[in-house]
């Protein structure tokens, strides 16, 4: 069975645009290198996830919010917090880089 990524249906065009190129999510998930899809609502987007790794949300870069679709680091944090709102600077998260299958 393929790994199943939600994603909120708002990242879609950053994905056909190729400006999102990662996501980001909150904890340690166990994500494989390999297919998988993006999943909102009743699209299905097919990728290929190409590196899954850990760090703490204080450890994004802002090269890390431009992979994900964002000009700056205060806004993918400020997003993230959106999503989890008890996420804190120590909180581990797993970043996820994919291509366009």
């Amino acid at each position: 069975m393929r790994q199943e990524i939600r994603l909120a249906s708002q990242f879609i065009p950053l994905i056909n645009s190729g400006l999102k190129t990662t996501t980001v999510r909150m904890g340690k998930r166990d994500y494989k290198v390999g297919p998988a899809d993006l999943i909102t609502g009743n699209v299905r987007i097919p990728i290929v996830i190409e590196e899954v790794f850990f760090c703490r949300l204080s450890e994004l870069t802002e090269q890390d919010a431009r992979m994900d679709g964002f000009s700056h680091r205060d806004q993918l944090v400020s997003t993230l917090k959106s999503f989890y709102p008890q996420i804190e600077s120590n909180s581990p998260v797993t970043v996820v880089r994919f291509f366009r299958a």
